[in-house]
């Protein structure tokens, strides 16, 4: 067993923002999970020009599709550029997906693609999150009125679980 990282013992001499931020990276480093990032809110970027999501044909075989950032305000953008270029899309052998430069986002917004990327079943084994709370507050803030319904709807029923479970929950 590891152990506890020693910027626990620290954490009550913290007075300001920017010593904060750095415990919780000294704390983050302890877990060696790359995914685990502390950052500002992404809420809170900059809104990327529509003409970065960009689709175009390289040669006669080969389309190339831009996909600067999988944020979920991106979304109706991203099924937007699939759907009006679907002839496109199927009369092309090769697509190549250029996602250089993306800080990530959700699963959804480039969920259209998946047809296009694998044909057999998708299999998917969700998402956990620790149940708070803040947490449940924050899943509920980020629900925003361009946001597929089933997506708002998944999250007010996770948010909700929440508030019932101190523990791992599994998204529904």
């Amino acid at each position: 067993m590891r152990n506890i990282p020693v910027c626990f013992s620290s954490a009550d001499t913290v007075q300001d923002l920017k010593s904060c931020a750095n415990l919780c990276i000294d704390w983050l480093k302890w877990f060696n999970d790359r995914h685990l990032q502390l950052g500002p809110d992404l809420m809170g970027y900059a809104r990327r020009p529509d003409s970065d999501f960009a689709l175009t044909a390289l040669d006669s075989q080969t389309i190339l599709f831009r996909l600067p950032s999988m944020g979920l305000r991106y979304k109706p953008l991203v099924d937007s550029v699939l759907s009006r270029s679907k002839n496109m899309l199927e009369n092309y052998p090769y697509l190549i997906i250029d996602c250089r430069g993306n800080g990530g986002g959700a699963f959804s917004t480039w969920s259209a693609l998946k047809p296009l990327l694998y044909t057999g079943p998708v299999l998917t084994d969700g998402m956990l999150y620790w149940a708070s709370d803040d947490n449940a507050k924050y899943l509920l803030s980020g629900i925003k009125p361009n946001m597929p319904k089933a997506l708002k709807s998944t999250n007010k029923k996770t948010a909700k679980a929440m508030k019932k479970s101190r523990a791992l929950l599994q998204a529904p």
